[in-house]
């Protein structure tokens, strides 16, 4: 059975706890939680092997009360990869999420099958479940008593991004990948500008709310964990623009060697490292184009 670093938190004001279930750095160290109220769980991402999966749900068999739904923050298959797994056997189990995030999952299976397969073999699953339940930005679901608000944000970290507000007294945040906390970010679908945009709007909207939830990395203060993203994000763009700028021209592997050695050595302490040089190519290729967008205005 495959080990997933587990944590709990407990939320006495609304009666439920968050069990957070972490990959090892093979698969990124990748965030799922289980949200158990009374009577039922629910899963919130489901991480990307069959055996990470499998390990859920001996998870939530130790919980003992059943799997009422599953959301899908995104269409990294580090984050949807395993629901068929989970759900297998379990019966009409919703698996909720917007239709962005529906069609994104949609378009890149084959690609990431292709890429993934030869190396985890038959750790890979076989069978992607899509979205079963599409919602809307602004929706509100409630499952044993307990609100979940999904909320749209479009292309951020990923091509289409959302994020859950659980809970009705004081209510928590789960972000994706919207946010990591001493992590590297995944920067390679090159949407850096608008992901800061969508930071932006974060903080405005969840200023609010006291505890972030992270797809990569521990939870936080919602402001600061906010805050300490928009940072890496401004960081790493100012960074690979210099980069870009020296007189002297850069290979694509120079540059991902060097935004390397600069990122890691402004941020010592993040894991995840081989984040920095995969995004570099899309970054720079953001960053190029808005340049020569600017000289033909």
């Amino acid at each position: 059975m495959k080990k997933l670093n587990g944590a709990t938190f407990s939320r006495s004001d609304d009666s439920y706890t968050v069990h957070m279930l972490t990959s090892p750095a093979e698969t990124f160290m990748s965030n799922a939680y289980l949200i158990e109220s009374n009577n039922a769980v629910v899963a919130i991402d489901t991480l990307m092997l069959v055996s990470e999966a499998e390990a859920m749900r001996a998870y939530i068999a130790k919980i003992a009360k059943p799997l009422v739904a599953v959301f899908i923050t995104h269409a990294h298959p580090d984050h949807y990869n395993g629901t068929a797994t989970l759900l297998n056997g379990l019966g009409d189990v919703p698996v909720i999420s917007t239709e962005g995030v529906s069609q994104c999952i949609a378009k890149v299976i084959t690609a990431k099958d292709t890429k993934w397969r030869p190396h985890f073999g038959d750790d890979w699953p076989r069978d992607i479940l899509l979205p079963t339940r599409i919602v809307t930005d602004n929706s509100v679901l409630t499952f044993d008593g307990i609100n979940y608000s999904i909320h749209e944000l479009g292309p951020a970290e990923s091509d289409s991004d959302l994020y859950i507000i659980v809970g009705n007294k004081k209510p928590v945040v789960f972000v994706g990948d919207v946010v990591f906390n001493q992590v590297h970010s995944f920067m390679n679908d090159g949407h850096s500008l608008l992901w800061l945009k969508s930071l932006d709007r974060l903080s405005s909207e969840l200023k609010d709310i006291e505890l972030l939830f992270t797809g990569h990395g521990q939870p936080g203060a919602s402001l600061e964990v906010i805050e300490a993203q928009k940072n890496y994000l401004i960081t790493y763009r100012r960074e690979l623009s210099n980069l870009l700028a020296s007189e002297t021209q850069l290979t694509s592997l120079e540059l991902k060697n060097s935004i390397e050695e600069k990122l890691s050595a402004l941020f010592p302490n993040y894991d995840m490292i081989g984040f920095i040089a995969a995004g570099a190519n899309a970054v720079a290729a953001e960053i190029i184009s808005a340049r020569l967008d600017s000289k033909t205005l």
